[in-house]
């Protein structure tokens, strides 16, 4: 072979050796990544951040939350009593109600209200005058809250004239519901039982007239609650009156 054939081919075989190292080196990562975590997350599609991790129960302004229901022994309707905060008769266990004035009571028109009534604010004595007397100075108390009540909405400005008529003719009524009571509690002291059954029937009268106007104009009367309750508790107190006979 010429010489310059040989040099030919040396050449080329070098250049070959120089080309196939360099695409190996091309080829061949400098360093590889370890193990990528795999996220629990998805990425968004649209770009920005990533949603944040649940924290737990989110309360936003649409949700709720529910307490746990509570247990109570007492009647949905508080104890009738002038006295706000006297315990109602239903928190203590019927075994423990005076069985005196349980046999008192049961001789009225409506046992369970004169329970309600009286318990709260019996002391030591539980006899007929202290269950009577109870009764009759709640149901005054609770008239006067039902004159308050009238008197206020009488001079309401701006009442129709028919209305404004009725809501007086109301205020005149528990008035005279009020000065009855005070009667019979006068009469009590002094035992006398004509007057009382003569004062309590015309409290029964006063209720009556003033929810009759309400009746004759078809029209709910701001006074039913007050009306109902003390029609009872008046029937009460003439069925106990009765038992001093």
């Amino acid at each position: 072979m010429e010489p310059h054939n040989i040099l030919r081919l040396l050449f080329i075989s070098l250049y070959v050796l120089i080309s196939n190292g360099s695409s190996k080196s091309d080829l061949t990562p400098t360093a590889f990544p370890g193990p990528q975590p795999v996220s629990s997350h998805k990425q968004p599609t649209s770009g920005g951040l990533p949603p944040a991790p649940s924290l737990g129960p989110q309360v936003g302004p649409s949700s709720s939350i529910t307490l746990p229901p509570t247990t109570s022994d007492a009647p949905s309707e508080a104890p009738i009593s002038p006295n706000a905060h006297a315990p109602s008769p239903y928190a203590r266990p019927s075994s423990d109600i005076n069985p005196q004035v349980k046999k008192i009571c049961d001789s009225t028109d409506f046992p369970d209200l004169c329970l309600k009534t009286v318990i709260p604010l019996l002391r030591e004595k539980s006899n007929l005058e202290s269950v009577l007397e109870i009764t009759i100075k709640v149901g005054d108390e609770l008239a006067k809250r039902a004159l308050s009540l009238a008197k206020k909405l009488a001079h309401k400005p701006g009442t129709p004239p028919r209305l404004s008529s009725i809501l007086k003719d109301c205020k005149d009524s528990y008035d005279m519901a009020v000065e009855n009571y005070t009667k019979t509690i006068n009469a009590l002291s002094m035992k006398d039982i004509g007057t009382m059954e003569t004062m309590l029937s015309a409290v029964i009268t006063d209720l009556g007239d003033c929810q009759d106007g309400f009746e004759e104009e078809e029209g709910d009367s701001p006074f039913a609650n007050f009306a109902d309750k003390l029609t009872n508790i008046t029937s009460n107190c003439l069925a106990l009156v009765s038992l001093m006979k």
